[in-house]
């Protein structure tokens, strides 16, 4: 029943983040084709980016106190009726950047939620020992769909009438809605009922439990840093493929598209190469994977050699993901892990709207290379710094029945 489970939540996951990327991709790439400012295609990154930064926690708390099947459920609707109106909208309202705008929220906002909720369900329908197995299916799901196949979709669709674009993503994330069948997931009760706790306090339970742990802390610290670079990369990087490289919009998708084939073939022997590897090294090689990526556009000159460099990085890069969030979940309780899911996801991802919104306004006095160079330096220096391939010891979760924050070894 729970293997069941766990194919119906693999399923959903490839079709949200078919659709989730597919629009990250098609509303900045529409945007250009309304020949709209860099500005403001970096306003809608910052729009679909500001969800993690003011709702995760909120969200982590609400996961970690209901039904997680139901709130899945409310996303993927939210997700098809937001998807038709911003298709009505289109159509009556043509070349309105804030449709896109508006749009961009939604989608971050059920991005935001949905990955936080799916992920802490991980714990509910996977038993320990194949829970890093699991996690890497979950990534190359979310890869091969969301990074490999998405981003070639949304460069295309900029070709068809935004309606019919928008109405098109919209149908097929109608189906994610069948997908989520049952109730309660394992476990849950008065462990995730909190009657004794405020939606506040709970909040703070998942920021404490991270504060308590050194490696938590500090691969929170490397993560936020890293994806501050990243989305400050990405913003300027569509616009720079077009406008410098003389990309078209089906071009920029096919090179994301080529990324995500990396990037899905490294998703999918992450977690027999990490047996192999151990933590450390595979955590190392991941860090080189993503700093190959961000030097990727310092270094290439022609879309060719941009993508060589990316592919080649996208391929160790899940090494990195797969094994930190294995880690992570090793280190919680089941019924901790929304909150702490969701406040992991502030500190690391709370920072790439600022990235978005830097890079618009810093592209416009300097390069765009200039921007690549600081954005790779920046995360390459917070790896070095934070060390997170360097585990040391674990804590305890911080729960306000605990007292005893005494650190255990990690097991082997």
């Amino acid at each position: 029943m729970l293997q069941g489970k766990f194919g119906r939540l693999l399923a959903m996951a490839g079709i949200t983040n078919l659709v989730d990327g597919g629009a990250r991709i098609y509303l900045p790439l529409l945007a250009i084709a309304w020949e709209a400012s860099q500005a403001a295609v970096a306003w809608i990154f910052f729009a679909a980016l500001l969800p993690w930064a003011v709702g995760s926690l909120f969200a982590g708390a609400m996961i970690d106190r209901r039904d997680r099947f139901a709130i899945l459920r409310a996303v993927n609707l939210t997700r098809a009726a937001g998807l038709g109106v911003a298709a009505a909208a289109a159509f009556l309202f043509p070349g309105q950047l804030a449709v896109l705008l508006g749009l961009a929220v939604v989608i971050g906002t059920v991005d935001m939620v949905g990955d936080i909720c799916a992920q802490s369900m991980v714990a509910d329908l996977v038993e320990e020992p194949a829970r890093t197995a699991a996690y890497g299916k979950m990534a190359s799901v979310q890869t091969v769909l969301g990074v490999l196949a998405a981003p070639a979709i949304g460069g295309l669709l900029v070709a068809a009438p935004a309606w019919l674009a928008l109405s098109t993503l919209g149908i097929v994330s109608s189906v994610a809605v069948l997908l989520v069948k049952g109730h309660a997931a394992p476990g849950a009760g008065r462990a995730r009922e909190h009657l004794s706790s405020s939606i506040l306090t709970d909040t703070g339970i998942g920021l404490k439990t991270i504060l308590h742990s050194s490696w938590l802390g500090r691969t929170a610290a490397a993560v936020g840093v890293m994806n501050l670079a990243s989305s400050a990369t990405m913003a300027v990087l569509v616009v720079y493929t077009s406008r410098s490289l003389g990309a078209s919009a089906a071009e920029t998708g096919m090179l994301l598209s080529a990324i995500g084939v990396g990037s899905s073939v490294g998703s999918l022997i992450a977690a027999r190469l990490s047996a192999q590897l151990g933590f450390r090294a595979a955590v190392m090689i991941g860090a080189l994977g993503i700093a190959l990526g961000l030097v990727s556009p310092v270094i290439g000159t022609s879309m060719s050699q941009l993508g060589i460099v990316s592919v080649l990085g996208s391929l160790l890069a899940p090494l990195f993901g797969v094994n930190l969030i294995s880690m992570r979940q090793r280190m919680i309780t089941p019924d901790l892990a929304g909150r702490v899911n969701a406040s992991f996801q502030l500190l690391g991802i709370g920072a790439a709207p600022l990235g978005a919104l830097l890079a618009g306004a810093v592209s416009a006095v300097v390069t765009d290379r200039a921007v690549f160079t600081a954005s790779a330096s920046l995360a390459i220096a917070a790896l070095v710094v934070c060390r997170p391939w360097s585990v040391g010891l674990l804590p305890r979760p911080a729960t306000e029945d605990q007292v005893d924050h005494r650190a255990r070894e990690v097991p082997s």
